[in-house]
């Protein structure tokens, strides 16, 4: 399992939910006939997304699982992750 633990600061007034998500490319596939005449090959994007609801003014460490093992397609080491909040 991978794990990216977060630390998301609400510096509002109010209550607010935030949403975090991690866009990872796990690996190139390749594939070719028999002959390895005709070969393909494809990256399949991985998006990771988690909710958390934070208070006024506070903090929250936020997990995000972004490979759990079920889906094979753990990321390559090195390949650079992308995190967006909103």
């Amino acid at each position: 399992m991978r794990i990216l633990l977060l630390t998301a600061r609400n510096t509002s007034s109010r209550a607010s939910v935030f949403t975090l998500t991690a866009f990872y490319s796990p690996h190139v596939w390749r594939s070719s006939d028999p002959l390895g005449i005709h070969g393909v090959s494809i990256v399949l994007p991985m998006v990771a997304s988690v909710v958390a609801n934070i208070g006024a003014g506070q903090s929250a460490v936020v997990r995000v699982d972004y490979f759990d093992g079920a889906t094979g397609a753990a990321p390559d080491d090195g390949s650079p992750i992308t995190l967006q909040v909103w």
